[in-house]
């Protein structure tokens, strides 16, 4: 909700003090606000304008002042209020900082000038856009040792000012930044020259441009952009070293996450590029392994809907990028005989560990694997091709798997997920042997050539093993 009752807190306050900063008290202007109105006639007493006499004063200091309040004024008359939030509230602040001019105290000017500027950004922000969400502006003084800027906090902006390097202004972690295209910060004035922003760590700054009145980070255009899970690890404002005068000072209007346009008819565009290509099949196997690819979208990886992110999808994005199936029209599940693609868990039981996890010869050149070690010590290895070609016949037998040890070979087999050539998914239950899928092979010794250097374990041909020719076929 906006909060305009900090306006005409505010409004009230600087009424106070225009009034009490002018020789003779002025009759209030009738205001519609009513609570404004009340706080005011609280105001009017000889002993609030002896307080204010203006005694002292200098001539000079006082007449630059009100150049100032004249030009916030000016700023504040060149707004367009036309059917506006908030326009009478403004109207009525402009109306009594014109009165302020009549002061004869620099610190009543001064408050006009403050006030009218806060009533500002409260405009500003009472008529943003919807798809502008506002993080709140904290100095996270618990995450670090750094410096941290002196703060006035304020009902339109907040004012950071710091004396010395490496001196924080706002550091928030771990925003939420779901659905959301960029991050926008702005500034109240125009920023001065020194201060950066931490997008993803303190090692990596960039700088605010001197002058600027807002700063947009659009997150598609950093490569090194952070963002996981939704989650931008941080928005940190802050100085480096050198480069900038003290006291330097920012005033933070806002800072915004803007709302990005809902995605659709993308199924299996989990990157967001606007294509549905073969990054998009990488990024679906990279996270069937749990590797936590970045740039990746799981709303929009279930590409056939039945409910799980499996090895079918994977065949399902090739075969669009393929031309084989049009995803606007749906995926029919239709049984087939054939498969294409599989992937399964694979536990390797005490007495043994695995060395690595390859394809034999019968599988060719049509398909390829991948496995990851998944937290629970087992491993998930998923087998698919580019093409989208049938299994070989003897698809049992095209996995190779390397394993130190002399204890049971056999590992257990868990969730093992077929997929047919039309796309359709099978689990099959009754692998209970690694023989039905696997050409199982113990680990060799060392193995060396005949001219004595060491060659890898899939090298064929005449070889030395512990000091005796073998035939590795």
């Amino acid at each position: 909700m906006r909060k305009r009752h900090l306006l005409f807190v505010a409004l009230a306050f600087i009424s106070a003090l225009v009034l009490a900063g002018t020789q003779k008290i002025m009759k209030p202007v009738q205001l519609k606000n009513p609570i404004i109105s009340e706080i005011l006639s609280t105001f009017a007493g000889d002993e609030v304008v002896a307080n204010y006499s203006g005694a002292g004063n200098n001539d000079a200091e006082l007449a630059a002042a009100k150049d100032e309040l004249e030009a916030v004024i000016a700023e504040a008359e060149a707004i367009d209020m036309t059917g506006k939030n908030g326009s009478e509230e403004l109207a009525d602040m402009i109306a009594y900082a014109e009165t302020a001019l009549n002061a004869k105290t620099v610190e009543v000017v001064e408050d006009a000038i403050d006030m009218l500027s806060q009533a500002i950004s409260v405009f500003n922000k009472a008529n943003l856009d919807a798809d502008f969400i506002e993080i709140a502006q904290d100095q996270g003084k618990e995450l670090d040792s750094f410096n941290r800027a002196d703060l006035i906090e304020g009902s339109g902006y907040n004012t950071y000012t710091a004396n010395a390097d490496l001196t924080i202004a706002f550091k928030m972690m771990n925003v939420d930044v779901s659905n959301c295209d960029y991050i926008l910060i702005k500034f109240a004035e125009p920023v001065a020259v020194g201060w950066h922003l931490a997008l993803w760590d303190n090692q990596n700054l960039v700088s605010i441009p001197e002058g600027a009145t807002e700063y947009k980070y659009v997150f598609a255009e950093d490569s090194n952009c952070s963002i996981t899970d939704g989650i931008l690890s941080q928005i940190c404002m802050m100085t480096f070293f050198g480069g900038y005068e003290a006291p330097l000072v920012a005033k933070v209007e806002g800072i915004y996450k803007h709302e990005a346009e809902a995605v659709q008819g993308k199924m299996g565009d989990v990157n967001n590029d606007g294509a549905i290509d073969v990054t998009d099949a990488v990024l679906i196997i990279d996270h069937i392994l749990m590797k936590n690819p970045q740039n990746f979208d799981a709303s929009l990886a279930d590409v056939n809907g039945d409910g799980d992110i499996d090895v079918t999808d994977v065949v399902t994005v090739i075969d669009v990028i393929l031309g084989k199936v049009d995803l606007s029209r749906g995926v029919d599940m239709v049984e087939h005989p054939v498969y294409t693609a599989f992937q399964m868990d694979l536990t390797i039981l005490a007495g043994s560990t695995l060395e690595d996890i390859s394809l034999t010869d019968i599988a060719g050149d049509s398909h390829e694997l991948a496995y990851n070690m998944l937290p629970d010590g087992s491993y998930r290895v998923v087998v698919w091709s580019m093409s989208n070609m049938a299994l070989p016949d003897a698809w049992d037998k095209m996995i190779r798997l390397n394993l130190i040890g002399q204890g049971n070979a056999q590992p257990n087999i868990d969730r093992a997920v077929f997929v047919t050539m039309d796309g359709q998914r099978e689990l099959l239950t009754d692998l209970t042997s690694i023989a039905q899928i696997s050409n199982l092979q113990s680990k060799f010794s060392n193995l060396y050539d005949l001219r004595g250097r060491r060659v890898g374990k899939h090298t064929k041909g005449l070889l030395i093993e512990k000091g005796k020719k073998v035939v590795i076929k």
